[in-house]
């Protein structure tokens, strides 16, 4: 399976990702950056670069990768990475036919 797409959404004040892999799976994620959507957008589609064609399910060394690229981090670079994760989660959740909770060491309070 490899990663095909990445798109963002800027829905009023919220940017979403929707990751597309290559077996038809789609992931969607929420960046955490409400301040700075534009950044964080801009942020997603660098990361895309890096992305397209790699496997989705390797999401720690995806996340080391892209939270490691540079010197400076932030709330855009921060919240680009969090809805790329959460899209990536989805989608190793749909591929394994379980919740995400179940993969995180399942429901907690």
């Amino acid at each position: 399976m490899k990663i095909t797409r990445i798109q963002t959404y800027m829905v009023s004040k919220f940017l979403f990702v929707e990751v597309e892999t290559d077996t038809g799976l789609t992931g969607l994620g929420e960046c955490g950056s409400w301040g700075q959507l534009e950044a964080a957008q801009t942020a997603v589609e660098k990361f895309a670069d890096y992305l397209i064609g790699k496997d989705p399910t390797a999401i720690e060394h995806h996340w080391n990768i892209m939270h490691r690229f540079s010197h400076f981090r932030g709330a855009a670079i921060c919240g680009a990475i969090s809805g790329i994760d959460i899209a990536l989660w989805d989608i190793k959740g749909q591929a394994l036919g379980v919740p995400i909770h179940e993969l995180l060491g399942g429901p907690t309070r």
